[in-house]
């Protein structure tokens, strides 16, 4: 543009302007409608739903970037003729007009991003938008600008229309939240992508995340988890562990997003399916998909009520951002909530064929609402008798289920949704139709001598409560649990048969170095894979007659929780008859069948918190940092804070 400038007259030169400008049209109209109409499937495909903006602001970020390039031209002209010197103060201006005006549309009008976009809209237009060709064409040129300012309206009525088609026009054949309900085969659809928040992906395909914050969330805090090598090298872990996250830590932030983003699918289910016409869905198929979503929407709420002192209840579909606007609910207004969503999944069929296994049945409603009621039993010791009382009746309606005698089958792929599993997350090594449901677990949950990452490991309070009891299962052995839970250095892993993946312990370790066995593959050939695909128990009928026992001793009938303790110890521990017949004794045997039972299952932090123990057991094993008050519930993720007017 210079060399053109010097050597022609500014008739010549304010022809190859306008020639480049219709260039700089075209070229920024064919951007802008990638942006309008193209940016949200990126962006869904590269981040998620949830970072989608609605198309009023998409419109508007196209116009800022419309705006914005078509400037450049006008800078490349300011800069060649020299006329930067008549800039400064319009920059100057812009700047102003943009700050006031975004803080009068953001606090004032209450506009949100939308304020902060059109903000720097019109400091463009009021300033520089006029500005700049002012200054070409009067100091440059040094000819009228009314052939530009006609132009200028052209284009302007041109983006106008396109704004309106724009934010106006719906596409007959685009399937939305409206016109998607159409059959069963939809409402499945639906419930499927409601499962999917299970699996706590940040993006559609995400093999990683499940592990990096299921457990960095729920098992680093327990005093029966250590963390391993590698984990040391994330802070946003560590500050879990040592009790130093704030509201800003991204792991239980992204927790907190997928569960809610649960909720909404759960919600939309319930009132789009639960609409649908007869002559689209059978009435009583309906009804059982409607329930299995109110399962799911129970069990979200229920996940966030664990780790969350106050949380939000989504109840209803939001369809308006303001919706978004919502106080926290108190404990027990939440819980009551819940149980009304898992009493009506208690008409939930008992059990599925083949091809449906694994989705929420009645024994997972009975078995969560028992669990429901249990804790509200310690939370409000007002109504303790009466909520110990449905929680007994709840979890004496589990029925159909059985105790393992392989424990370690459970959580090594090799017995999926077995005779004892009540609800678990499913994974699986297919990839049929795109569907991705496999991890890296079993490499988050090895320790490093065995292939894996070095993130978790069993902390020596859990050791030296496996072996409290001494020697004394029928194998002559300690607590079977504890062989199949954890590899460590002993005659058992030792004896030449390779019972660590075809080696003997020491073979692998250079010095006793337990770690977990639980979420390991069964095979090394398994083992050696990339992927995995071992599903996770989330309740198992262990934890039913635990919690039944828990709820005798509590009413006063040790004589009828002690049965119920030896069955899980002779089946899964290969343990004797506890020993002991008072309530404090029976309490005592309780809280140790528990700790050892359920490692890497995340119900430890959940136990001791209800038994008010969280401060004892921290302090005996050493952890510092903790404080009750502060600790024993997650922060409100400030990201809830920002978009959350209500809190």
């Amino acid at each position: 543009i210079g060399n053109y400038i010097v050597s022609n007259t500014n008739d010549k030169n304010k022809v190859l302007f306008f020639n480049l400008q219709f260039l700089n049209f075209y070229v920024l109209n064919v951007a802008i409608l990638g942006i309008c109409f193209a940016s949200k499937d990126v962006i869904i495909l590269w981040l998620g739903e949830k970072y989608v903006i609605s198309s009023l602001n998409t419109l508007l970020l196209a116009l800022s970037f419309y705006f914005m390039n078509y400037r450049m031209l006008g800078w490349s002209y300011i800069s060649v003729y020299g006329l930067s010197k008549y800039m400064k103060l319009f920059s100057v201006s812009e700047m102003i007009i943009n700050f006031v005006a975004s803080l009068i549309l953001l606090e004032v009008f209450k506009l949100g991003i939308t304020g902060i976009i059109l903000g720097t809209i019109f400091s463009t237009l009021l300033t520089v938008g006029w500005q700049d060709p002012y200054v070409i064409f009067h100091k440059g040129f040094r000819s009228s600008m009314k052939k530009y300012i006609y132009i200028a309206g052209l284009i302007g009525a041109f983006l106008c229309s396109a704004c309106d088609d724009f934010l106006t026009v719906e596409s007959p054949d685009q399937l939305n939240s409206e016109n998607y309900w159409r059959n069963q085969s939809d409402v499945e659809s639906g419930l499927a992508a409601t499962y999917s928040q299970m699996y706590l992906m940040t993006y559609s395909g995400d093999q990683w995340s499940f592990p990096e914050v299921k457990w960095p969330v729920e098992a680093y805090r327990e005093d029966i988890i250590s963390m391993g090598n590698d984990a040391m090298n994330y802070p946003n872990w560590v500050e879990l562990a040592y009790f130093t996250y704030t509201n800003g830590n991204s792991q239980f932030t992204s927790m907190w997003d997928s569960y809610y983003r649960g909720i909404s699918f759960a919600n939309q289910v319930i009132e789009k399916a639960g609409a649908m016409d007869e002559s689209l869905i059978n009435p009583e198929v309906k009804s059982d998909l409607v329930n299995e979503a109110r399962f799911l929407r129970a069990f979200y709420h229920m996940q966030l009520l664990l780790n969350w002192k106050e949380i939000i209840i989504r109840d209803k579909y939001l369809t308006d951002s303001n919706e978004l606007n919502k106080e926290l609910s108190p404990r027990e207004s939440v819980w009551k909530f819940i149980i009304e969503d898992l009493k009506a999944a208690t008409a939930l069929p008992a059990s599925y064929d083949a091809e449906n296994v694994g989705r929420a049945t009645r024994g997972a409603a009975y078995a969560y609402l028992g669990f429901a009621y249990l804790t509200m039993a310690y939370e409000t010791p007002e109504n303790e008798s009466t909520y110990l009382t449905e929680a007994l009746a709840a979890l004496n309606n589990v029925q159909g289920y059985e105790l393992v005698d392989d424990f370690k089958s459970m959580f090594d792929g090799s017995n999926k949704n077995s005779k004892e599993s009540i609800f678990e997350i499913q994974f699986s090594m297919s990839s049929a139709n795109g569907a991705v449901y496999r991890t890296q677990l079993h490499r988050w949950m090895g320790c490093s001598e065995l292939g894996g990452w070095d993130e978790i490991l069993p902390s020596q309070t859990l050791m030296d409560e496996y072996m409290k009891e001494g020697e004394i299962a029928s194998t002559g052995l300690y607590d079977s649990r504890l062989y199949e839970t954890v590899f460590f250095q002993c005659d058992y892993f030792n004896d030449g048969t390779g019972k660590v993946y075809g080696h003997n312990y020491d073979d692998l370790f250079s010095y006793n170095r337990p770690a977990f066995r639980k979420f390991m593959p069964a095979t090394v050939e398994e083992l050696n894979q990339n992927y995995s695909a071992i599903n996770i128990p989330l309740m198992r009928y262990a934890n039913v007659l635990l919690m039944k026992a828990e709820i005798l001793n509590k009413q006063g009938h040790p004589e009828q929780a002690i049965p119920l303790i030896n069955q899980v110890r002779e089946v899964h521990g290969d343990m004797p008859a506890m020993k002991g017949t008072s309530q404090a004794e029976v309490q005592a045997q309780i809280e140790h069948e528990r700790m050892i039972e359920f490692p890497l299952e995340n119900y430890r932090w959940y136990d001791l918190r209800r038994w008010e123990k969280l401060s004892e057991a921290l302090q005996a094993a050493g952890r510092s940092g903790f404080e009750e008050a502060k600790n024993a519930f997650y922060p409100v993720p400030q990201t809830e804070l920002n978009a959350n007017e209500s809190l």
